[in-house]
């Protein structure tokens, strides 16, 4: 019972600590809407990377299990396999989006060495389907990390 007591208390402590750090660090940062959209996202991305990954690892481990190296059965499981896999990861990219995508859409050019499965669906929908950003949203980026509209860089770059 007092081991049971004392390992509240520590995880209440803990909760406690990192709440606040976190709090604080959020608080204290230049744009602080910004940070806590990051401290929020990153956990979750997180998790849907490793539940992907790990749904992708079991998924070839449980389904090529038993099946005779070099034999046609193999070779078709395998094919479904990757094409499962390819869907899992394509859906991975677009719910995290951003520089995943841009991943997703580099795995679309390696057909020298991923398999097929996976540089066809990527390229099916990582170069043809994703998102498209406004020129505002564009031109808002550009200010936010450059300091000035792109009009106003361009017109100083010509002259």
């Amino acid at each position: 019972m007092a081991a049971r007591s004392l390992r509240t208390k520590l995880l209440l402590v803990a909760s406690a600590v990192c709440g606040g750090s976190g709090a604080a660090f959020i608080a204290s940062s230049e744009d602080p809407s910004k940070t806590l959209k990051l401290c929020t996202n990153i956990p979750v991305r997180l998790f849907r990377n490793t539940v992907t990954a790990a749904s992708i690892a079991f998924d070839y481990e449980y389904s090529l299990l038993g099946l005779a190296e070099g034999s046609s059965e193999k070779a078709q499981v395998k094919h479904e396999v990757h094409l499962r896999s390819a869907q899992k990861l394509q859906e991975l990219c677009f719910k995290n989006g951003g520089i995943y995508i841009k991943l997703g859409q580099h795995i679309g050019q390696l057909d020298y060495l991923v398999p097929e499965e996976y540089v066809h669906t990527m390229r099916e929908s990582m170069l043809n389907k994703c998102p498209v950003s406004s020129y505002e949203q564009v031109c808002e980026v550009f200010k936010k990390e450059v300091g000035e509209t792109p009009d106003k860089v361009r017109a100083v770059i010509n002259t």
